[in-house]
């Protein structure tokens, strides 16, 4: 939403889903698209890391957000200080429970930022106090069910002879599936304090755990999307910026959750009734252009008729012979605009005559789109994987491809790529994930993106010509 407040900004997003190996893809998807910046979640510490100086080698402004990565490419970082965020929820867990207790600190996903500054922040806090036993700290992937199965399987092992005092959650969600772990196994849930972070104010989120007296704190974990936009801009248009940028958040106690859910609630109210307010305000906005292009159209109708009658007074003599001469010049823009698609359809079917036998005819370029289709479905092969196919330098290869083709060799690739996607879509019942998986493609948005620039369709509409195409007329007896 942030994006609408700025003119000329395309935002492309794409979710690897907790897949490095997936954002790693997308990421290089990005840069071959020469996109001009990129925000970047890092699934984790160091698998993107790669990928990152790349996009940094190729001049790509590149801010992180909310996570961090272990490389120094990065032009900017946004988020939550989680360090922070750790070290504050074990100082006030270490003075509700005066210095004395056991406990369980169950983390996010393993190798991530958060996960890591969160428990360091937290580890930092507890050890000022001797009398604050760490029993374990469980790996988790920030879910309530892998919360559950992390304090499931600690108790399994060893945890059932031992009291826990505290239980630190580095997520909300994490802290709800350990506490359903103990009522199941040992009906004590209540019996030790749990935390979590993430505050939200929603159903069964955050604020209403803490102020229901489910969880003792959570911590208000900042999005700030408008922030990251806005840092972006002030990258692109080389204006001052910060490199670290933490944004501000706040613990949740039982103290202050009440009034935090009632702010959060009437925050959402006003920006509904804001929302409303603006789409009022644009109906005015279009009401008040139609009736000033109306007002301004009477006017002008007003002065062409008055204009109109003083000219018609003085012509009316030349009435018939300015009828003939208009019919005329009519006949003869007929004329000119047949010739001139007659002409363009030549043009087109001497052009598709050209580049078919210039597909057929030509052996090296039927043995090129051989090699190119025989590795059709990775997205990683490349032009110099497809010169060691010909036997060629990669300079032979591009003035061979160039001379007979008129294309780079990146742009052959790509439509031997989208020719045999048609080819799919014709033939089988495919849907367009699958054939852009088939042919390659690093993203369906970027299939999508080619492929109606080469067809003039999208791949949905498409299909649905060719399924138009196939069904036949009943006949007539």
């Amino acid at each position: 939403m942030a994006c609408y407040a700025h003119e000329n900004v395309d935002l492309l997003i794409a979710s690897a889903n907790d897949n490095s190996e997936r954002q790693m893809r997308q990421i290089n998807d990005f840069i071959d698209q020469h996109v001009d910046l990129l925000i970047i979640s890092p699934n984790q510490l160091s698998t993107i890391s790669s990928a990152i100086e790349r996009a940094g080698r190729k001049g790509i402004p590149v801010i992180l957000f909310d996570r961090k990565s272990d490389t120094d490419y990065f032009t900017a970082f946004i988020g939550a200080d989680n360090y922070e965020m750790g070290r504050t929820i074990g100082e006030y867990m270490a003075a509700k429970m005066d210095g004395h207790g056991n406990i369980i600190e169950i983390q996010g996903l393993k190798g991530s930022s958060p996960a890591i500054e969160r428990h360091n922040g937290f580890l930092n806090a507890i050890s000022h106090y001797p009398d604050l036993h760490l029993l374990a700290s469980l790996e988790s992937d920030w879910t309530e069910e892998g919360g559950r199965r992390a304090m499931e399987a600690w108790l399994h092992g060893q945890g059932n002879s031992q009291t826990i005092n505290l239980i630190f959650a580095q997520n909300d969600r994490m802290a709800v599936g350990a506490r359903k772990a103990l009522v199941t196994s040992r009906h004590d849930a209540n019996k030790p304090l749990f935390t979590g972070i993430d505050g939200l104010p929603n159903q069964g989120g955050g604020l209403e755990l803490v102020r229901d007296g489910i969880l003792a704190a959570s911590y208000i974990y900042p999005t700030g999307g408008d922030q990251v936009i806005q840092l972006a801009m002030s990258i692109l248009q080389n204006k001052a910026y910060e490199k670290e940028n933490y944004l501000e958040t706040a613990l949740v106690t039982r103290d202050n959750a009440s009034v935090l859910l009632m702010q959060a609630k009437e925050i959402q109210r006003q920006a509904h009734s804001l929302e409303a307010i603006h789409v009022m305000a644009g109906r005015y906005a279009t009401q008040y252009s139609l009736q000033r292009i109306v007002l301004l159209l009477l006017v002008a109708v007003v002065t062409i008729l008055l204009a109109s009658a003083v000219i018609l007074l003085r012509l009316y003599r030349a009435k018939t012979l300015l009828n003939q001469q208009l019919e005329q010049r009519n006949k003869d823009i007929e004329l000119q605009k047949m010739q001139l698609e007659k002409s363009h359809e030549t043009e087109r079917q001497l052009t598709d005559t050209l580049k078919q036998i210039s597909k057929t005819q030509s052996p090296f370029i039927s043995k090129l789109r051989g090699a190119v289709i025989m590795h059709l479905s990775e997205p990683d092969f490349n032009v110099i994987q497809l010169a060691d196919e010909m036997a060629m330098s990669r300079v032979q290869l591009y003035r061979k491809v160039k001379a007979q083709t008129g294309l780079a060799v990146v742009e052959f690739i790509r439509n031997v790529r989208l020719e045999q996607a048609r080819q799919l879509f014709e033939q089988t019942d495919l849907n367009v994930s699958q054939v852009a998986d088939r042919t390659g493609f690093y993203t369906l948005q970027y299939f999508i993106k080619c492929f109606r620039e080469e067809y003039g369709l999208t791949p949905k509409d498409f299909i649905k010509k060719c399924h138009q195409q196939h069904q036949k007329p009943e006949s007539k007896e």
